[in-house]
C-alpha cells in the first residue's frame, strides 16, 4: 500500500540515519516501529501493586468476583473486616 505522511523532518532524519545502520529501508523501519507499537498496546500490562504489613484479606476467587460492584456485600465485607 502506498501512503502519505506528514512527519517532522529532524525526526524523519534521524529515523532515516537509524534505518541505514541497521541496513533496512525507511518503511521496514517504521512499519516495525507502528508494529511494537501495536503489539505493546494489545499486550495486558503487568502493574505491580505497592504492599504493606498486616494480615491482607481472605477472600476465595468466588468472593472477590462477587464483590465486584456489589454494595450489599462490600458493606458485609467491611463489618467483617472491622471485628
Amino acid at each position: 500500500m502506498v501512503t502519505s505522511l506528514r512527519i517532522n523532518q529532524q525526526l524523519y532524519r534521524l529515523a532515516k540515519a537509524e534505518a541505514a545502520k541497521r541496513g533496512i529501508t525507511i518503511t521496514a523501519f517504521i512499519e516495525q516501529g507502528l508494529q511494537m507499537n501495536l503489539e505493546q498496546s494489545a499486550a495486558p500490562r503487568i502493574v505491580q501493586l505497592a504492599t504493606f504489613g498486616g494480615s491482607g484479606f481472605s477472600l476465595s476467587n468466588e468472593e472477590v468476583k462477587t464483590l465486584n460492584g456489589d454494595e450489599q456485600v462490600l458493606e458485609q465485607f467491611r463489618l467483617r473486616q472491622a471485628q
